[in-house]
């Protein structure tokens, strides 16, 4: 989560204390509607027991613009979307959804950190077969997906877009995503539910 340097609330409990008090005041963008930085977002809302204004967008550097000229408040996106900005200085990080501080951001405290545990979150992605795949060949794509992923190059531009790397064996990677599932369909449901009712979604 992102703001314009200038946002006279310089850390999130700033933040959370204005919003409280002026509701519906502060907003926020994410790139599409029921994206994962959404729910991150609405979940923050609960926690904090505030209630911002939500801008959909179609493009990151939409959102980047319209922080640095504030038409928006704030904005929540993958980090690499808005890391040349942060780290010029002209954005700041009042947030970010990891489990640790990440060194080439250091000075962006964590959700879990300032007292959000529930924010620790990510944009993730993984490889996927049929069910009836051969464990061998699962574990043969598995290792390949694994050596290459750690090759010093993919990471190094990994860690340049402050992407973080966790490499997971099939089981290990099946038991996340069903946990991922029963922590995120219950918000999930509620923006749905939220946006129909607001007619951003047929009925």
């Amino acid at each position: 989560m992102f703001v314009n340097k200038d946002l006279p609330q310089k850390t999130l409990a700033a933040f959370v204390a204005y919003a409280k008090a002026h509701p519906g005041e502060f907003t926020y963008a994410t790139i599409s509607f029921g994206s994962q930085t959404q729910l991150v977002n609405e979940m923050l809302q609960k926690e904090a027991g505030i209630k911002m204004t939500y801008v959909p967008y179609r493009g990151a550097n939409l959102i980047v613009n319209d922080v640095l000229g504030g038409h928006l408040t704030s904005g929540s996106l993958a980090l690499s979307a808005a890391s040349g900005q942060l780290k010029a200085g002209t954005l700041r990080g009042l947030g970010i959804g990891t489990e640790e501080r990440l060194p080439a951001f250091a000075d962006i405290p964590t959700f879990k950190e300032l007292g959000y545990p529930a924010l620790v979150s990510s944009t993730w992605f993984g490889l996927s077969g049929p069910a009836n795949l051969p464990p061998q060949i699962v574990a043969r794509l598995n290792a390949e997906v694994v050596k290459a992923l750690h090759a010093p190059d993919v990471q190094a531009r990994f860690a340049s877009e402050a992407i973080d790397i966790k490499s997971l064996n099939a089981a290990d990677f099946t038991a996340f995503f069903k946990d991922e599932v029963v922590r995120w369909t219950p918000i999930a449901k509620a923006v749905a539910a939220q946006a129909k009712a607001a007619g951003m979604l047929p009925q």
